[in-house]
């Protein structure tokens, strides 16, 4: 599987981690920003864990809000072709990025160990 920053590399505009943001820089006018919110260790044998599961999120801002949902609805499609189970698109309502139109999506990656 391709690493997150390699698929939003292919749109091509910029990508932040979403902790190093704040709301007194200029962004351009379009961009992603992501975290990783959850490691889990989800599935043992004989009590030893066998199974990672990794959280994350990825938000796309924009000052177009109709790009928003075209990318995010690309973004799952192709998230899902590499193999990540997303959980959800959901609006962005709780950034102090005001001129933005924001969703965020929430994917899971598996990994054994």
């Amino acid at each position: 599987m391709n690493t997150l920053k390699q698929l939003l590399d292919q749109y091509e505009i910029p990508v932040y981690e979403k902790e190093e943001m704040n709301s007194e820089e200029d962004y351009p006018e379009s961009f992603f920003a992501f975290e990783n919110f959850k490691i889990i260790l989800d599935k043992y044998y004989c009590n030893v864990p066998t199974r990672k599961k990794y959280g994350f999120k990825i938000y796309y801002y924009s000052k177009d809000a109709e790009l928003v949902f075209t990318r995010m609805n690309d973004l799952q499609k192709l998230l899902r072709r590499n193999g990540a189970i997303v959980e959800e698109i959901v609006s962005n309502t709780n950034d102090n990025l005001e001129q933005y139109s924001s969703n965020v999506l929430t994917y899971w990656i598996l990994e054994n160990i």
